[in-house]
């Protein structure tokens, strides 16, 4: 309910001189609920005048450019705009992605209450901790770009599938869900379907201080680095685990 400060902080610090590029109060747009921003790049390009940021639509291409809806802002998309045609020599088609579709995995993966994007780690279906479907449950976010988290996920999954002590079950799976949930239920939006960058690596970290088997793979998980010794040790654990195991048949056999 206070997500209007730092909407109001973003329109008088990073907007500044161009604040009419930003979503316009009340638009139902705010900053936890959509990423209305744009990035600093954008920004300096249209200050030093070497980018014009024109919001509207493209209503159809010409010989030599495109026709162009310019709306105000505050005007819906296909709202009432000025026709102008811009001249130029190439346009870049800038659509987004295309999601990768989740029809192909176990139908366990979609229980009720527990269907994506509310997922372990948002990622991890509950019953298959040895399923990553990484950046397709993603809905929105701020800052969750790519630079480094689809690595840690991805490590998260090679750990997951290396060492036994340091995975998740579905019962603990769920719980974090079920726990996520209960903290965010007076967020804007579903617990899953927004977060932050700050709170995506709060999740990293969380999952794995909870784990006292996971600490071993805390640099590695979250760096990429030292993967050697949390094997040497997992390994070391295996031995251990199995003289355990054959302890437990030579007493059952007496």
């Amino acid at each position: 309910m206070f997500s209007f400060l730092p909407e109001w902080l973003l329109r008088i610090f990073f907007y500044r001189d161009l604040a009419d590029l930003a979503p316009p109060p009340g638009s139902g747009k705010g900053v936890f609920t959509e990423t209305p921003m744009v990035n600093n790049a954008v920004l300096d390009q249209v200050r030093s005048g070497k980018a014009d940021w024109l919001r509207g639509d493209i209503q159809h291409f010409t010989e030599t450019g495109i026709v162009f809806n310019h709306r105000s802002q505050g005007v819906p998309k296909g709202g009432p705009g000025k026709t102008m045609h811009i001249e130029g020599d190439m346009c870049i088609m800038a659509t987004g992605y295309e999601r990768p579709s989740l029809s192909f995995l176990p139908d366990d993966c979609f229980q009720e209450n527990y269907q994506p994007p509310s997922w372990y780690l948002q990622v991890f279906p509950p019953a298959h901790m040895d399923i990553c479907a990484n950046n397709c449950t993603y809905i929105n976010a701020i800052g969750t770009v790519g630079n480094y988290h689809i690595g840690i996920y991805t490590r998260f999954l090679l750990m997951f599938l290396v060492d036994p002590l340091a995975r998740p079950n579905e019962r603990l799976m769920k719980l974090w869900i079920d726990f996520t949930r209960f903290v965010k239920q007076r967020a804007p939006t579903g617990a899953f379907e927004f977060f932050t960058y700050a709170e995506l690596i709060y999740w990293f970290v969380f999952v794995i201080v909870i784990n006292p088997f996971r600490w071993k793979w805390a640099l590695f998980v979250l760096m990429g680095v030292g993967a050697v010794l949390p094997q040497e040790i997992v390994r070391h654990e295996d031995k251990i685990r199995q003289r355990t195991r054959n302890g437990t048949s030579e007493l059952k056999g007496l």
